[in-house]
């Protein structure tokens, strides 16, 4: 026997689920009876990042740098929702700034993401810029305030921080974690 284990993210508008099992066989198995037996079903309230979360997101250590951040739910039933954000830090070299974005999917209460870096733009000039990623990483909500980063840069050792809100926290946010 074989086990089979499957989450379902619903929207936050969504109050009920209904999941149908099915069980099929090839036809050289035979037609006899097939049997269903579930024996540890359990539905977990877990946290949900979405829409709530938007907003302009710091680590208080490090001055001058944070995230732009952008969730999006989907209309359509079992789309995961979008993520984009730009992440404004700083180089090795003083004074020096990178604006790079970030753009993944939402996955119950972490984002995950690609790292891309855009380069070759000018001021309204409209020859095309270069993107190209340098890097991946993830970020998990704590709470409507609190979020931990976890980033691995191309070439460098992964790291991680904490992140706090920086904008107001919307009506309601709270009810999107147990």
């Amino acid at each position: 026997m074989s086990a089979f284990e499957a989450a379902l993210n619903a929207f936050d508008t969504v109050r009920s689920i209904k999941v149908q099992l099915a069980v099929a066989k090839p036809a050289a198995v035979g037609s006899g009876a097939v049997s269903v037996f579930l024996d540890e079903l359990s539905l977990l309230e877990t946290a949900q990042a979405g829409h709530h979360l938007s907003g302009s997101w710091y680590n208080p250590a490090w001055n001058g740098q944070g995230f732009f951040l952008d969730l999006a739910n989907t209309t359509r039933a079992f789309d995961l929702p979008v993520f984009f954000g730009g992440w404004f830090t700083w180089t090795t070299t003083p004074g020096q700034r990178n604006w790079w974005t970030v753009q993944g999917q939402v996955r119950a209460d972490r984002v995950s993401f690609s790292v891309f870096e855009t380069r070759d733009g000018l001021f309204l000039d409209p020859r095309p810029v270069t993107n190209h990623a340098i890097g991946s990483g993830s970020i998990r909500f704590l709470s409507c305030t609190q979020a931990e980063v976890q980033i691995q840069l191309d070439g460098q050792p992964a790291q991680s921080f904490p992140l706090a809100r920086l904008t107001p926290v919307p009506a309601g946010c709270a009810n999107f974690f147990p």
